[in-house]
């Protein structure tokens, strides 16, 4: 131990967080305070969540009408990726659902959970929606780093770029490969909590939208990775690799309901809406994987187009 004359210059010292009023949190953080300091992030996000699942209550009037479907679609990831996720901060990722858990089991910790009004909002959204839409409404509309993924895939199909569908029993297989990188970092944070840091690195949210690319080559590096096989593969890194749409997905499977229209003639004869599927979530039957699916509509626009 040693002793240091220092002290922390006014202007560092957040006056929010000093008790005045008996609302200092345990662990030294007034998240309630926060909250109203950050009051437009609150609403903004709460608007976001509304307008996601107004959209989806509402799709078989939006995808009637191609152009508005597409023209929603893309305006609401723009949105989702440069306002929710590079401004307000508001990526979710394994991270929060651990420190949730962890919070859940000792009873601590809630109030630094609580510190991100826009992640608190968008995780409790994911939540309440997984019996009516599974994994849907968060992997779907409300992730940033998927959004990225797909703008930057819709750009990629703009300019030619020709897209690679892999066949349908590999992809099954490297669907499996979320679930065992979920398995490894549930592991780590059971071992320790600074163990499944280390292992949920594998993340790109913190570099690609928390950090918005100012982060360590290495990091940079593996991000570029995963958004050069977005461009090819539409969500290669949702599809094959996420723990957290793993996590999604395992929850998800309270879902109760299946708002997604089907013909009695999909998959025999009819197999038009299996290549349109941008995720590969519809099999050569007819079914559609709901584990896999993130209600990107596309094939519900094929449903009402009568010419195809």
């Amino acid at each position: 131990k040693f002793s240091l004359k220092y002290q922390i210059p006014e202007e560092y010292i957040n006056k929010s967080a000093i008790n005045t009023q008996n609302t200092y949190e345990v662990n030294g953080f007034d998240w309630k305070q926060n909250w109203l300091n950050n009051i437009e992030v609150v609403i903004l996000s709460i608007c976001t969540v509304f307008l996601a699942v107004l959209i989806l209550i509402f799709k078989d009037i939006i995808v009637k009408k191609h152009f508005l479907h597409s023209f929603l679609r893309t305006s609401f990831l723009i949105w989702i990726l440069i306002w929710l996720g590079w401004i307000a901060g508001g990526q979710v990722s394994i991270i929060h659902l651990a420190a949730f858990i962890q919070a859940l089991y000792d009873g601590r910790g809630f109030a630094s959970f609580l510190a991100e009004p826009a992640i608190v909002i968008i995780g409790l959204a994911a939540l309440v929606s997984m019996p009516i839409w599974g994994r849907a409404l968060f992997c779907g509309w409300l992730c940033p780093f998927g959004a990225l993924q797909e703008l930057l895939n819709k750009f990629a199909i703009f300019i030619g770029i020709k897209q690679k569908r892999l066949d349908s029993k590999l992809d099954l297989n490297l669907k499996l490969g979320k679930y065992i990188v979920l398995l490894l970092v549930g592991i780590g944070f059971i071992y320790s909590f600074d163990m499944g840091l280390k292992a949920s690195a594998i993340e790109p949210f913190k570099t690609a939208i928390t950090f918005r690319f100012n982060a360590p080559m290495f990091a940079l590096i593996w991000v570029l990775i995963l958004l050069i096989m977005g461009i090819f593969i539409e969500r290669a890194y949702c599809r094959f690799l996420c723990p957290l749409g793993a996590a999604a997905a395992i929850l998800g499977k309270v879902r109760m309901f299946n708002f997604l229209h089907r013909r009695k003639e999909c998959g025999a004869p009819c197999k038009a809406c299996n290549p349109i599927c941008p995720t590969q979530a519809i099999f050569s039957d007819g079914k559609i994987n709901m584990n896999e699916c993130f209600q990107c509509l596309d094939c519900q626009v094929m449903y009402f187009d009568f010419k195809k």
